[in-house]
């Protein structure tokens, strides 16, 4: 390989390097896990830690590159390193996945944020949901016995596809960890949540454009919260989203970070 650039095994000093790097604003990277059994999960799974050494053979830039299941991303940990160093390992890493997208995601103040383009900003909000909650209360009184499990006999995710075409997976691939609830009226489903349970991650909610604004979203959260007891639960949102937002303060979201998006 060209220019000290190699792949490697993961190491202990390599995983102290990432996260001393981390820790800083000007290196913060939203994929890297920040957690060495998780780091080390990442790369027993497939993903592929890069380095590059500088004349003096000592570790000046590193980065983990991850094939995601639907072989056109590449998610990258990092790069951690100087600007130089970080730009080096990124190309190395396209170089080596050709037709890929190479994604990034970044804190506004990393310096990579000049170089490539930027797809999205987004917010990552969060809670801690107590563990003993009234689940009557949470899931709201009035509309519980219109929310309910997915049921793929008789339920239809088209609404996932219709409002996410260019989602990582559409409705029939969604991961098969993540629990689903649905919103009925007059036997169409209005309205749906995707969410993983053992993780306390929504990754997808969304409302037919004519129901919203009935509170549909609100009794979804509620009751995926409700099934979420004890955990922190994370979600992220555009950062334009203000009525998204907005909704997710109501219901006790604090801002976590501010994350950028961005596509070599």
């Amino acid at each position: 390989m060209d220019s000290g650039i190699q792949t490697s095994a993961l190491t202990e000093s390599l995983i102290d390097f990432m996260m001393e790097m981390n820790g800083h604003d000007d290196q913060r990277s939203f994929y890297f896990p920040d957690d060495r059994d998780e780091t080390a999960a990442l790369v027993r799974e497939g993903a592929v830690p890069y380095v590059l050494f500088d004349e003096m053979h000592e570790l000046s830039a590193c980065a983990i590159a991850d094939s995601v299941a639907d072989k056109q991303t590449v998610e990258v940990s990092g790069p951690f390193g100087s600007t130089e160093a970080r730009l080096k390992l990124i190309h190395k890493i396209k170089e080596d996945f050709p037709g890929y997208d190479v994604l990034l995601f970044l804190s506004p103040k990393n310096e990579l944020c000049k170089h490539f383009t930027v797809l999205s900003e987004e917010y990552s909000m969060e809670i801690s949901v107590p563990q003993k909650t009234d689940a009557a209360e949470t899931t709201g009184k009035q509309e519980t016995h219109k929310t309910a499990v997915y049921d793929a006999k008789t339920d239809s995710l088209a609404l996932h596809d219709r409002l996410f075409p260019d989602a990582y997976a559409n409705a029939a691939r969604l991961p098969e960890e993540y629990d689903i609830l649905v919103h009925r009226d007059d036997g169409m489903v209005t309205g749906y949540i995707a969410y993983e349970k053992e993780e306390g991650y929504i990754d997808f909610i969304a409302v037919v454009p004519e129901y919203r604004g009935k509170g549909i979203a609100r009794t979804l959260i509620r009751a995926a919260l409700s099934n979420m007891a004890g955990k922190t639960v994370r979600l992220t949102v555009s950062s334009s989203n203000s009525n998204a937002i907005a909704l997710y303060e109501a219901l006790g979201f604090t801002l976590s970070h501010h994350m950028i998006a961005l596509k070599v």
